[in-house]
């Protein structure tokens, strides 16, 4: 009988618990509700109201090639359906406001509750956690508008500390693989794996800079030059906005590399650990001017893979494969990261290697920054300008014009 009792009080207990709990899974199941927002009434978002992820047109257009529509910001209405019909226990006002056509080019609108609702998905009508490729190109683009246009101490910070994280990701690298028995001059000859020792070189250390970049923020050189190309082609820069942003991120880019440098001297992080550091620094210098411009080309064309690829994730996980999968690539192939090697050449510089300044500067750096503009800007920001973009049907146009005054 006891039992039995409290069998009964139990139940009652969990009934009632349920009964608190059943107001928050009402809707669930339920049949979509579709909102109809007329064209006309098309209202721009307050700015300073809301925050977040920003949408552009690219992202209502269902399948319509880019280059088909404009990229200016423009009001417009469109149908929208939450996964979840309206409930007593959903705030009806901020539910309304989702349904108001959002102001292209602005952010999206942001709720006090979890924006990771129905709201959120009625906003970005996008049921998916990647962008397609006219979205990503898109994305791009705008980024680079968007970075021309920050403060000038914020972009310093930011390049400053992207060079920082690219000391740590090839430290990572050095220390890691390179103390390997089987990396080259460490071990025996009998151990020496070159295979295997490129494959942990290369699988952990930059893509933890990379990664570090992309999620937390910081704006490095090789990505910039995708960006700013992009941004370029679509109109939102002008080209001395492109060169200002590059020169001012290849320099606090170096600098943040030779805070690093600094900071690890002091803390003597490669005390007795020299050799690989030695050998990648030496293996560098042996190649010619246009080899290394050329490697240069390939390192970046890798890296700007790896920022289009973070753009088109919409969650951790997904940026962290897609960047992972073309920079452990770049950095197992041994091509030239300008700023990666500003941090090799300066730590190798400051434990006592022999190398002078004209082969860093004038044999390595100039010609790997120059082959990471190409990589970046042409392989990546214009060859997908071509494809996605405004300029084919600017250039259309523009023939078209000049066939008939002739």
């Amino acid at each position: 009988m006891t039992d039995g009792g409290n069998g009964n009080g139990n139940g009652n207990v969990v009934g009632e618990a349920l009964g608190k709990l059943s107001p928050l899974f009402k809707g669930i199941g339920s049949p979509a509700v579709d909102v109809e927002v007329p064209a006309d009434q098309a209202e721009p978002v307050d700015e300073a109201e809301v925050n977040g992820r920003v949408y552009h047109d690219e992202h209502f257009n269902h399948g319509v090639h880019y280059a088909d529509e404009g990229t200016a910001p423009a009001p417009v209405g469109r149908k929208v359906t939450f996964n979840a019909a309206l409930s007593k226990n959903m705030d009806s006002e901020r539910m309304t406001a989702t349904t108001k056509p959002v102001q292209l080019g602005a952010p999206m609108p942001k709720w006090p509750a979890n924006h990771q609702s129905a709201a959120f998905e009625a906003v970005s009508i996008k049921h998916s956690y990647i962008l397609s490729p006219p979205e990503i190109f898109a994305e791009c683009a705008h980024h680079g508008e968007e970075k021309y246009n920050y403060p000038w101490y914020k972009l310093w910070v930011l390049t400053i500390i992207a060079g920082c994280y690219v000391g740590f990701g090839y430290t990572t690298c050095l220390l890691v693989g390179g103390m390997l028995d089987q990396a080259p001059g460490v071990g025996s000859p009998e151990e020496e794996n070159y295979g295997l020792y490129k494959l942990i070189f290369g699988a952990v250390g930059f893509p933890f800079g990379f990664t570090t970049i992309i999620v937390c923020g910081a704006d490095l050189f090789t990505s910039l030059c995708a960006y700013m190309t992009a941004a370029w082609w679509e109109g939102k820069v002008r080209w001395h906005a492109v060169l200002y942003m590059l020169a001012v991120s290849w320099t606090g880019n170096f600098i943040g590399c030779a805070i690093m440098v600094g900071l690890m001297t002091a803390g003597e992080v490669y005390r007795h650990k020299t050799t690989t550091l030695f050998n990648v620094t030496y293996g560098k210098l042996e190649y010619g001017w246009g080899a290394v411009f050329v490697k240069g080309i390939f390192a970046n064309w890798l890296v700007g893979i790896a920022t289009w690829m973070a753009n088109a994730a919409q969650d951790l996980t997904g940026k962290a494969v897609g960047i992972w999968l073309p920079i452990s690539a770049f950095a197992m192939l041994g091509f030239e990261h300008s700023i990666a090697n500003m941090f090799l050449f300066l730590m190798a510089w400051a434990m006592g290697a022999n190398i002078t300044a004209k082969q860093f500067i004038w044999d390595n750096l100039i010609p790997a920054t120059l082959g990471n503009f190409f990589g970046g800007g042409v392989c990546l920001g214009t060859v997908y300008a071509f494809a996605y973009g405004r300029t084919p049907k600017l250039m259309g146009a523009w023939i078209d014009q000049k066939l008939k005054r002739s």
